[in-house]
């Protein structure tokens, strides 16, 4: 069978699907403008994927436009967090702007007072101002409310343009292996029992339901069995309440369907810590034939087998129905906290130019700069009309070569150019993912708390959690009978359940009403 998996195209644009895209622009106010000898520091982390480099193309390019220069440093991914909560304790080290991911490090940082609010540098910011009110009320307001603090500010930019398939996770299946066997997609969990045990029969060494991170794929099975359901703490939009889902019946069925999966050798044994070594081992040896992961992981297998298996497809499939509520919906985790602070080094001159080139990043041309780059340098129009990524090997990416959509480099983005760094499979799987996915974000993701919410629930979440999650553990792996399930429950009453989810309920009434 042959695929297209290696053709790289300007692809489908989710016009349906994304809440933010280029169209939603408030057009240019007035272009920044800096002073000669302008200098900024930066400070971004590297993905092992795309390593940080300083010859990117769209670092030039932002230099060249604004007149900005542009001191830059990176810290790997894994080192992020910590590296950069040591460098915000010594403020001599502060750079004057700050790429950040996690929203925790947001909060951590704004509440020690050490990155600035955008709400007091909104006078020399039109263009941000003029994007964010382009936006319908409805998408601008649940945008802002993922990235307030507990003082109700917003200390990082925005990032839009990504959502096509960022933490997108979606139900993967060995598609040629089904087709092979002419085995029916499952569309219930039932389903999904009795189609393991066929693969089971033909291929006995294989475990073919496996997914890694045992208790994230749990979480994202939740939406399946009953509306924005999570093993944890999750908002329920439809009765508008929080709730902990450890200790109800709904976890109770996943796990007992999990337990059973396991016990008779159609899960691995080690479902709930399996190394992603490991998974991706059971994954391209036909050994594993339905996942549960995100769906970038299509072009990550795809590309990965074409030579050694050109046979090879995994494809999505639709969420299975995990009980007689017939949801084929998924968790949506597509919140992207990424985005430029400006930390507060004290030197007003820097942090108002700090501001001016985050303000920069939202106009026209910097959106058509630093989505594309520019024509016959790192883009070109194809004989469809299309634009089309200029690559040198099928392994190349346009993040790789040229930084597009790499951290620190987007804040307003072209979505079809990010689609257009994925094959035509890879985004129309997309496309079709976004079509099962729940329509909010549970706010655990992306909440901020005062420091004594934020210690309180540390403190009732480390035993709680670990106290849950142990237990869950076991039944899964056959270590506790599921018939010892109201023991669990009733042992869970020992834990603060009710204040922690009134810390919940606090802090998110506090950004939302």
């Amino acid at each position: 069978m042959k695929k297209s998996m290696w053709k790289r195209v300007a692809a489908l644009v989710m016009a349906g699907a994304m809440m933010f895209s280029i169209a939603a622009c408030g057009g240019n106010v007035e272009a920044p403008e800096f002073e000669e000898n302008t200098s900024l520091s930066i400070t971004v982390s590297s993905h092992a994927s795309w390593p940080h480099r300083d010859d990117w193309k769209l670092w030039q390019y932002m230099s060249e436009e604004t007149g900005v220069t542009l001191n830059l440093t990176s810290i790997p991914v894994d080192d992020y967090f910590t590296k950069v909560n040591l460098m915000m304790s010594a403020p001599e080290t502060l750079p004057d702007l700050l790429h950040i991911t996690q929203k925790k490090m947001v909060d951590d940082n704004a509440n020690q007072g050490s990155i600035l609010p955008f709400e007091d540098y909104e006078d020399i910011m039109p263009n941000y101002v003029a994007y964010m009110e382009s936006m319908p009320e409805a998408n601008r307001e649940n945008l802002l409310a993922q990235r307030r603090t507990a003082d109700g500010k917003i200390y990082n930019a925005p990032a839009t343009g990504t959502e096509i398939v960022s933490n997108v996770r979606a139900w993967l299946y060995r598609k040629d292996i089904f087709e092979k066997h002419d085995l029916k997609v499952p569309e219930t969990y039932d389903e999904v029992y009795e189609v393991a045990k066929q693969l089971k029969a033909l291929y006995p060494n294989s475990y073919p339901v496996c997914f890694r991170m045992g208790f994230t794929g749990i979480r994202n099975m939740g939406a399946q069995w009953k509306p924005y359901q999570s093993f944890d703490i999750y908002y329920d939009f439809e009765n508008k309440k929080f709730s902990y889902g450890s200790f109800e019946d709904t976890t109770r069925d996943m796990v007992a369907w999990l337990a059973k999966m396991v016990k008779e050798g159609l899960c691995p044994p080690d479902i709930i810590d399996i190394s992603t070594k490991g998974w991706e081992e059971l994954m391209m040896s036909d050994r594993g034939f339905i996942t549960l992961d995100y769906i970038v992981r299509l072009d990550h297998f795809n590309l990965l087998m074409a030579e050694a298996n050109p046979e090879y497809e995994l494809a999505f499939m639709a969420p299975p129905a995990g009980n007689d509520l017939g949801l084929h919906k998924m968790t949506n985790c597509t919140v992207d906290a990424s985005g430029y602070a400006v930390c507060n080094t004290g030197k007003e001159k820097n942090i108002e130019n700090a501001f001016k080139l985050i303000d920069w990043m939202y106009t026209d041309e910097a959106v058509e700069l630093l989505s594309w780059g520019k024509e016959g340098e790192t883009f070109f129009v194809n004989e469809n009309g299309r634009r089309q990524f200029i690559l040198n090997t099928a392994d190349d990416t346009a993040k790789g070569l040229y930084g597009i959509g790499a951290f620190g480099l987007y804040q307003r983005m072209d979505p079809e150019a990010f689609a257009a760094s994925y094959t035509e499979e890879q985004v129309a799987a997309a496309k079709e993912a976004a079509q099962y996915q729940e329509p909010y974000v549970n706010p655990m993701w992306w909440l901020s708390f005062t420091d004594e919410e934020s210690d309180r629930r540390s403190d009732i979440d480390l035993e709680l959690g670990s106290y849950s999650q142990e237990w869950i553990g076991k039944f899964i792996s056959g270590q506790e009978p599921i018939e010892k399930w109201d023991e669990f429950v009733e042992g869970g009453k020992a834990f603060a359940v009710d204040e922690y989810i009134e810390i919940y309920e606090t802090a998110y009434n506090r950004v939302t009403k």
